[in-house]
């Protein structure tokens, strides 16, 4: 279904990263693809042969597609399972071949259950989700879950299972023994045990917004709704648990940092919500108490059969601001504190306050029963600040069995204990029943003391004052309203994000309906997106996964934590907002981003510049200029931006990265994020020599760690976002990785591959327009450029020239030369040089155009060659010396080349404009592409049109 536009109850994360396929190639000497045919006449050329030789192997390269794997009902498992055409059949299969970074769609219809084993990597998570809304229903088959998670050495899983439904059968529904799994917005019943079971070895799991309910068990049988047994920093958020034969949700065996936040339980015929009870000595493996360190917060509980809120034999519990109705209408109390540890461990260091308690009054149960040896001191427990009640005038009463008090009550209970001092007994006034909000005139209102923590409600958003706040899970209605995210300003950061915002957000988007948005924390935490269409007033959560970076790894002075959350199924060309919170503090409100116009958009536009990371003020006054605004309108109107590489010098490194990359172009290093240009519309780049500090054979870390690209199969998995492809508007465009031409050994570059890759890719390509881009200069008048004929520039003119113009490109941008500058429209033979037609002059009919834009930031380059005419004597010594003839950049109107590089004086020269540091600004409009270049003052160096053809 869609709320308020945006699809809800389905998947919404998905890591889209690369697999490895074997390409058997025919090579020749030196390891490299073969040399072209030698140029026959221009009339061959004019058939437009294609200019990639391959042997058979090769020449069965399939078209790239997306890294997704489709499962229907009425697919076969022998298909690739690539496309919606060729869907495999069964889970199973599609589970067996699945890799890290791709996700499982499953297409309506009912599917067996699956045991998985297969990891995905921290910057790679695996999804399992159903495709659109659809309805796709697993079930366990006989004794078996219905998705169990395991492998033999408990290594990290990174899945996520996302808008199913989940049956299972005589054993769990859901079983977890693996580190990161998320459970998000799924459907979970049916089993005759527990819904879902974690293990000791499952940390960091998340269990949020899920439907999990009703076991086939009989009342009072083994059968939890979440049974945490030993597992670390499990969070349970937001889901719907109703009809549970036992407990509902709890943690013990030694389970440490469990938070229990934001549910709502119903009819559950034994205990609510719990941190600990007795687990089997075997299974203590690293400590006597059963939890440690749990929360349980902002839940609401309807209908327990014992207790609505419980701990047993743990140390360091925080029980606060849960809202109960109707509690122990069979047993116990409606908050219940015990030692039932098989070692005898009593607990300790527990805190209890700002609970709503309504205690039912079919037996008279206590509204707090402490059992004998459930402390270690009574000094360490902190039970106050809550609020009591009953109906049908039954008697609130107290039970401490150690101190021999039974039914006490309020008055006594506090004289004797001492606990409960600033409790009350009132009628909460709840305005509903169902999730008990509270009316404007409830007695729970400002009644709560502040706690660390306490910063959002039940319902999500932040209480209003968080030194008093209301009772219970609410803040009451009015002030709710008050609150909403459709409300608020953009603000980034807030201020509450100081010392914990380590990056600021920015968008990667992977087609026209999916965005990745990512941030950085200087610590770990519960990070959480929520996301709303402009305009409209409901929203939803998205829990973020985390990618954990140590500074001895990056040698910055300071761990820090990579947040990512994936975006799918909105809409094209659109408008929303996010919210960025941690451990529910928010960090900044109201961020608006835009997604990209589709494929059957007519228009698109946007920026691009390269050569930018320096952290000095030419990149900031670029980025100012882009971002620039006139009665809050963009000045230059893009749909996303785009670097052509060396975007954090010297060698890419994470510090760099975040120095010279992050901190200008987000605004966060001169405190400037208004003028940032990551966060509002999404960013893509091309590897630079300087991200591979210079040698091609090094890992570009840096790069790879901050970006999250879309990928397609049919490349090696080492190469993985390193080039890529993508669609907006009537463009196709191709992101080159150039450092493999900088290779001798082409092999080793894994150069054939990429070639191979971006024929099958732009051949799929039906769009009008095909752009590619790539940083190495293999047309240029600086000292990176053709001038001395570098080896590099030499197997790109050779190598890809040639093929792209077979293969309908018509534009192409570059950098690395620190200058800007466009050519003629151009065509190359085999041998790298420039076409020409029977009188010597440049062919420039269907050529493509290549422009220099490495004029971002950077020191400017001077020229190392001049332009020359044809056959002229400059152009003969240059072609002596060079091996071409420097007559093909494009000259305007007055004659002068386009060629703005640092000299502003001399002759031929360009005398305006004197600033030279700046970006291209392209427009496409149906079968017309317009392209102006300007520098950061707004004045224009360039402007010309392209026609498709």
């Amino acid at each position: 279904m869609r709320m308020g536009g945006l699809r809800v109850g389905r998947s919404t994360f998905q890591w889209v990263r690369l697999m490895w396929m074997s390409l058997s190639l025919s090579l020749v000497a030196c390891g490299e693809l073969p040399p072209l045919a030698p140029l026959v006449s221009e009339a061959a050329v004019a058939k437009e042969q294609s200019p990639l030789q391959v042997s058979p192997s090769l020449g069965r390269i399939k078209t790239p597609q997306p890294r997704r794997y489709y499962v229907s009902p009425k697919g076969d498992d022998d298909n690739e399972g690539r496309t919606l055409q060729t869907p495999l059949r069964s889970l199973k299969e599609a589970v067996s071949r699945v890799l890290p970074g791709e996700t499982i769609f499953l297409r309506e219809g009912r599917y067996k259950g699956v045991s998985i084993k297969r990891p995905g990597r921290a910057d790679a998570w695996i999804n399992l989700r159903a495709f659109g809304n659809e309805s796709v229903v697993i079930e366990a088959q006989g004794r078996t879950q219905a998705l169990y998670f395991y492998n033999d050495d408990f290594k990290p899983m990174y899945w996520s299972v996302e808008g199913l439904e989940v049956v299972g059968g005589k054993h769990y529904v859901v079983k977890i023994d693996t580190p990161f799994v998320h459970l998000i917005r799924n459907k979970l019943h049916g089993s005759k045990r527990d819904i879902v079971k974690l293990v000791h070895t499952a940390d960091d799991v998340v269990i949020y917004e899920n439907e999990i309910y009703s076991p086939d068990a009989k009342l009072g049988a083994n059968a939890q709704g979440v049974d945490i047994v030993g597992a670390d920093r499990t969070w349970v958020a937001r889901n719907v648990v109703h009809d549970i034969p036992s407990i509902g949700l709890y943690a013990k065996g030694n389970a440490r940092d469990t938070l229990f936040e934001g549910n709502v339980l119903r009819n559950i015929y034994e205990r609510g919500i719990m941190l600990g009870q007795s687990t089997d000595k075997e299974r203590l493996r690293d400590g006597k108490f059963e939890s440690y360190d749990g929360i349980i917060r902002n839940n609401v509980i309807i209908n327990t059969g014992e207790a609505c809120l419980a701990s047993a034999s743990s140390s360091g519990v925080l029980i606060y601001n849960n809202s109960c109705y109707n509690a122990s209408t069979r047993a116990h109390g409606a908050i219940f504190l015990s030692n039932e540890s098989e070692v005898g461990q009593a607990g300790e260091n527990i805190t209890i306050k700002n609970n709503i308690v309504h205690v039912s009054s079919a037996k008279g149960r206590p509204a707090v029963k402490i059992s004998s040896n459930a402390l270690v001191d009574p000094k360490t427990l902190e039970l106050d600040n809550n609020l009591y009640w009953t109906d049908k005038g039954a008697k609130i009463r107290f039970n401490w069995e150690q101190q021999g008090l039974e039914k006490v009550s309020l008055k006594r209970w506090q004289q004797k204990t001492g606990f409960d001092l600033n409790s009350e007994i009132k009628d909460p006034l709840f305005a509903d029943l169902n999730v008990l909000k509270l009316k404007q005139d409830s007695p729970a209102l400002e009644g709560a003391e502040g706690m660390d923590g306490l910063l959002t409600d039940f319902s999500g958003v932040s209480r209003f004052d968080r030194q008093h706040p209301d009772l219970g899970a609410h803040e009451r209605e009015h002030r709710i309203g008050e609150l909403q995210p459709s409300q608020q300003k953009e603000v980034m950061p807030r201020k509450e994000a100081k010392g914990i915002l380590f990056r600021y957000p920015y968008l990667q988007a992977q087609s026209a309906t999916e965005v990745k948005i990512l941030w950085g924390s200087y610590a770990a935490g519960h990070g959480l997106l929520r996301l709303w269409k402009k305009g409209e007033t409901t929203w939803q959560d998205f829990p973020s996964r985390q990618q954990h970076f140590a500074k001895e790894e990056t040698s910055l002075k300071h761990d820090f934590e990579q947040h990512l959350v994936q975006l799918f199924d909105l809409d094209p060309d659109t408008e929303y907002r996010f919210d960025l919170l941690h451990n529910g503090l928010l960090l900044a409100s109201a961020v608006s981003f835009k997604t990209l116009p589709d494929a059957s958009s007519k228009t698109v536009n946007f920026i691009a510049f390269g050569d930018s990371g320096t952290k000095y003020s030419q990149p900031r006054k670029v980025r100012d200029a882009i971002s620039s605004r006139e009665n809050g309108i963009w000045k230059y109107p893009h749909d996303f931006s785009i670097g052509v590489g060396d975007i954090a010098y010297s060698s890419g490194s994470y510090k760099q990265f975040e120095q010279k990359f992050f901190d200008q172009l987000s605004g966060k290093g001169k405190k400037q994020p208004e003028r940032g240009i990551l966060m509002h519309r999404p960013f893509f780049s091309s590897l630079g020599n300087h991200e591979y500090a210079n040698k091609e054979q090094n890992l570009p870390k840096g790069y790879l760690a901050s970006f999250a690209y879309p990928s397609s199969t049919g490349m090696p998995e080492a190469d993985r976002e390193r080039y890529f492809s993508f669609d907006s508007g009537p463009v196709h465009f191709v992101v080159l990785d150039s450092m493999k031409f900088a290779s001798k050994n082409s092999e080793r570059a894994r150069l054939p591959q990429m070639l191979a890759w971006m024929e099958a890719d732009l051949k799929a390509s039906q769009q009008p327009w095909k752009l590619v881009l790539f940083h190495h200069s293999p047309l240029s008048f600086g000292p990176h450029g053709t001038y001395g004929d570098r080896s590099e520039n030499r197997r790109m003119r050779q190598k890809l020239f040639p093929r792209l113009q077979t293969l309908g490109v018509q534009f192409v941008l570059f950098g690395h030369d620190h200058m800007y500058q466009r050519t003629q429209p151009l065509k190359f033979d085999a041998n790298g040089q420039i076409m020409r037609t029977s009188g010597g002059k440049i062919d420039t009919q269907e050529g493509i155009t290549y422009i220099g834009i490495g004029n971002g930031g950077a020191d400017l380059h001077n020229r190392s060659t001049q332009p020359s005419e044809y056959e002229s004597e400059l152009w003969l010594e240059q072609k002596r010396k060079w091996g071409i003839g420097y007559d093909f950049i494009a000259r305007r109107a007055d004659g002068q080349p386009v060629l703005f590089d640092n000299a502003t004086k001399g002759n031929d020269e360009p005398k305006a404009p004197e600033k030279r540091w700046g970006f291209v600004h392209v427009q496409v409009q149906g079968d017309e592409l317009k392209v102006v270049a300007y520098n950061y003052l707004h004045e224009v160096m360039d402007e010309f049109v392209l026609q498709s053809r």
